[in-house]
């Protein structure tokens, strides 16, 4: 019987040994992840990192227990069945402030901060009245004919539509009147530029005709007027784009040296024409 002597030349080896060291690099890398993901997974569903304390500032009208419900059924969902929101560091902000907001009309702004290990400040700011909306100048017959009432909002300073408000008369609140079909709480019922010009008329002119504003009149077909009811009776007639100065400057003009003391017998005075002024008398 012959005798062989067998061997793996060096290169066979080593390339054997490359395979498993590669191998179990492989092998350690996976369960690394794994234990990592596990010690995420842990960590996250861990009550001491959990939101457990919700503090809130700055409501008025508000209650703060309905604000917390809100808050404590948003955070408890979690992404993608794995991470839960009350998670402080996974705790979406910008989600929970949107959910409020759309839960809460009156609420204006909301800030959301996380403060380590467990809590969540909210600051809110709620919006400024400014009075209310109905949309009683609707054409009856059309009214009629689809079956609608009027409908009454209360609306901020901004002209944004934030709570369902009750008819009304009289001179306690400032009342606008408008001829939409629709008004809903939540929406922006009067745009920015317009609301803006209201509120600046609301602000300068009561000084100027020595009674007070007690509602206006916005209709869609002239969206750029507004018609504006004092409390003594008589109307004005205001462009938006006009200068407010120099309208207001004219207006003290005209009453001052046109009407003087006919104003007890005033009807309107139309300011739409810059410096040509129109007025009635009743």
């Amino acid at each position: 019987m012959n005798n062989r002597l067998l061997y793996t030349p060096k290169e066979r080896r080593q390339f054997g040994d490359l395979k498993k060291s590669r191998k179990l690099w492989i092998i350690g890398g996976v369960g690394a992840v794994i234990l990592l993901i596990a010690g995420f997974v842990l960590m996250v569903r861990a009550e001491s990192f959990r939101v457990s304390a919700i503090s809130i500032r700055g409501l008025d009208s508000l209650h703060e227990d309905d604000v917390r419900r809100s808050l404590r059924a948003s955070i408890a969902g979690s992404y993608f069945g794995m991470v839960p929101y009350a998670f402080l560091l996974a705790t979406p902000t910008g989600m929970l402030a949107d959910k409020l907001k759309h839960d809460f009309p009156l609420i204006a702004e909301v800030n959301i901060a996380k403060e380590f290990p467990r809590t969540l400040s909210i600051t809110v700011k709620e919006r400024t009245l400014f009075g209310i909306i109905c949309n009683d100048k609707v054409d009856e017959a059309v009214a009629l004919q689809e079956g609608k009432q009027t409908q009454c909002v209360y609306l901020d300073s901004m002209g944004f539509a934030y709570q369902q408000a009750p008819q009304t008369n009289g001179f306690l609140i400032t009342k606008i009147s408008t001829d939409m079909p629709d008004i809903a709480v939540g929406t922006q019922v009067i745009d920015r530029g317009m609301m803006q010009r209201i509120v600046e008329i609301s602000q300068k002119i009561p000084s100027v005709i020595g009674t007070p504003i007690v509602g206006y009149e916005f209709l869609s077909a002239i969206a750029h007027e507004v018609r504006v009811i004092t409390r003594q009776g008589f109307s004005l007639m205001i462009e938006r784009d006009n200068d407010l100065d120099n309208t207001i400057y004219v207006l003290k003009t005209v009453l001052e040296k046109e009407i003087g003391s006919k104003r007890n017998m005033l009807d309107y005075i139309d300011l739409r024409f810059g410096n040509k002024v129109f007025y009635k008398l009743k």
